[in-house]
């Protein structure tokens, strides 16, 4: 049976339309595939491609998050950013200093307890004291007592210094990771707000996802367009949060 050229192109035509229906495919926004965030500014580890976002990043990070928030829209002015920022630091400033207060107490009372056990230098009146004097020494407080009272200390500040640690990386993922997430949907994404919490929440990758978000606002305030789903399947972007 023989067939005419004209049979083919129906096949041809389907296999054309498929083919740009893949590139159109590809060309939707940063949305559509993956984090915005990672299409836009880089991957989380990047820090080093952009010298000057860095250096703010881990210096002076307070300007970094206030200028990222107002490039974005999501805070009125940098200064009013930075004061966000610092809020966090004024509330452990505040939680430390009464840690502080209650930590300096008892060690006071270890002091007292050590300047009232008494040390007599020989029994009985032969060092020129009276037996009355050394009846007085039944009532002190030895110095086993002293020692609980240092270790209950020692405890009690330890046990402060991790609350206020846990207590103040919570306070950094709550705000900035709520922040990220601002800045996300004005990329044009939704995002995953538990992430943006522990990306923040971690001291590793604090000053990180800072520098990525303000890579990623700088791009869109330069108006840098769209540049195809190659971005998003590089190895960089594969392996960012």
């Amino acid at each position: 049976m023989n067939y005419r050229i004209d049979d083919l192109r129906p096949a041809t035509t389907t296999s054309t339309t498929a083919d740009m229906s893949s590139q159109r495919e590809s060309l939707l926004p940063f949305s559509q595939y993956g984090d915005v965030m990672a299409n836009r500014g880089g991957g989380l580890f990047s820090c080093c491609s952009d010298m000057s976002i860095c250096c703010l990043g881990y210096w002076c990070p307070c300007y970094l998050f206030g200028r990222t928030a107002q490039r974005a829209g999501v805070s009125s002015s940098t200064l009013c950013g930075c004061l966000t920022y610092l809020m966090v630091f004024a509330a452990m400033t505040v939680v430390g200093l009464v840690a502080m207060l209650d930590y300096m107490s008892r060690l006071s009372d270890y002091v007292d307890c050590e300047n009232a056990v008494p040390h007599p230098s020989h029994e009985g009146s032969g060092d020129g004291s009276s037996n009355d004097d050394l009846t007085a020494y039944v009532g002190a407080p030895d110095d086993d007592h002293c020692q609980d009272l240092l270790w209950k200390a020692i405890r009690t500040y330890l046990a402060h210094t991790v609350a206020i640690q846990v207590v103040c990386m919570v306070l950094f993922g709550a705000l900035l990771g709520y922040y990220r997430q601002k800045i996300t949907v004005a990329l044009g994404d939704t995002g995953s707000g538990f992430k943006s919490f522990m990306l923040h929440c971690l001291p590793c990758t604090n000053a990180c996802a800072l520098c990525q978000e303000a890579r990623a606002v700088e791009t869109l305030s330069k108006g840098v367009p769209y540049g195809g789903l190659q971005q998003s399947t590089s190895t960089e972007a594969k392996l960012s949060f």
